[in-house]
This record gives structure tokens, sequence and C-alpha cells, in this order.
């Protein structure tokens, strides 16, 4: 059982990476992807090949006459976006940043919270 893929390392490092891709709904010829290798697995390893320079051969086995790949265009396209942002971000001195915990707090709603991460392109606090 060592051997076998962490899956919820898998699912955390894409979390983190594109966000975004939880909360989209891909429905493609009236029927909505469900299955986690087509909705999740497929349009990341699509985008990670667009906003990086490894260039790796994609190798995934997707179900009989599914309609993933039809979402190809469009995933490699918010890649395109998403790095042409995160570049102007930058120039612009908008990086993401990590805490360590305690280090930034604000009082919220009475409460005093830690920041840990801010994430400019995705809009996130955390």
């Amino acid at each position: 059982m060592s051997d076998m893929i962490n899956k919820d390392y898998i699912f955390e490092k894409i979390q983190e990476k594109f966000p975004d891709l939880h909360r989209i709904s891909f429905t493609v010829n009236g029927k909505t992807i469900s299955d986690y290798s087509e909705k999740i697995l497929y349009p990341f390893l699509i985008y990670q090949n667009t906003v990086d320079t490894l260039n790796r051969l994609i190798t995934i086995y997707l179900p009989e006459n599914s309609n993933s790949s039809l979402l190809t265009p469009f995933i490699s396209a918010v890649g395109v976006y998403r790095k042409a942002l995160q570049f102007l971000m930058q120039n612009q001195k908008y990086i993401n940043e990590t805490f360590p915990n305690q280090e930034r707090q604000v009082v919220y709603n009475g409460y005093v919270c830690s920041i840990i991460r801010i994430d400019y392109i995705n809009r996130l606090i955390f």
C-alpha cells in the first residue's frame, strides 16, 4: 500500500496551485463532467503544462466517449491568461506571500485572526 499514490496529497497540491478549478463546473454537450480525473486532474495537467516550461507529455486514461478532451483549448487559454496575469501582478509588486502563524493578525468581527497566506491572483486570504 505504501507504493500507492497519495490522492489527498495530489488534491491538496492542485488546490494550492489552481484553486479556481474546484469551483468550476464543466458542462459539455449538455453533460456535466463530474469524474475526478476528467473534472480536476486532466484540466490541471493541461493548465500546469501551459504555465511552466517543463513541456511534459500528458498521458491520462479517460472514460470511453469522454467529452473532457473538448476542454483542452479552454484550459490552455486559462493557463496562458493566468501566466500573463501573474507576470503583470509581479511587475506591479503584487506577489503572493506566506507568513508564519501569528506573524500577521487582523481583528474581524471581534475575533483575532492570523493571516498565513495572501494570494492576489485568486483573491484569497488564508
